[in-house]
């Protein structure tokens, strides 16, 4: 086990799932289906989750858990702004949440094959959000037509 790798699989399993919550944060803003809104808590919950057992580790291998940066946070509020000017409906929120859940999975395949040498417990973790996300597919799938 690499403890540099470790601690940097954990950051950036954090940083996924803080950008998945930062970005249902602003698209619960836009929707106005309770249910639908219900759908981005319950996914919101799990990212929740997976950040904070992350955090956790960090702090047990004596790191410091890295917050979102200023600019990724304006990003993410820019990004579904402007991808929301004119379309607050479930499908194309749905397109939206799948976009990003396809967009994290990618960089998190990409971080697991840098960071061969973390511990498995860290893998482990990476692996649950890969499934989360799988998961929580299926249902914003059937918000498309």
């Amino acid at each position: 086990m690499d403890q540099k790798q470790t601690l940097e699989l954990y950051q950036e399993i954090l940083r996924g799932a803080q950008i998945g919550m930062g970005s249902i944060d602003e698209l619960m803003k836009k929707s106005e289906d309770v249910l639908f809104r219900e759908e981005m808590r319950r996914t919101r919950e799990d990212y929740q989750y997976i950040a904070f057992e992350a955090n956790e580790r960090i702090h047990e291998m004596g790191g410091e858990p890295k917050p979102l940066s200023m600019f990724m946070r304006m990003n993410t509020w820019g990004m579904v702004s402007a991808s929301t000017l004119f379309d607050t409906s479930n499908e194309h929120m749905s397109e939206l949440m799948l976009k990003g859940i396809g967009m994290a999975d990618k960089e998190l395949s990409d971080y697991q094959e840098r960071y061969v040498n973390a511990d498995e417990r860290a893998k482990d973790l990476a692996d649950r959000l890969i499934q989360m996300e799988d998961a929580q597919r299926s249902v914003y799938r059937k918000y498309l037509n």
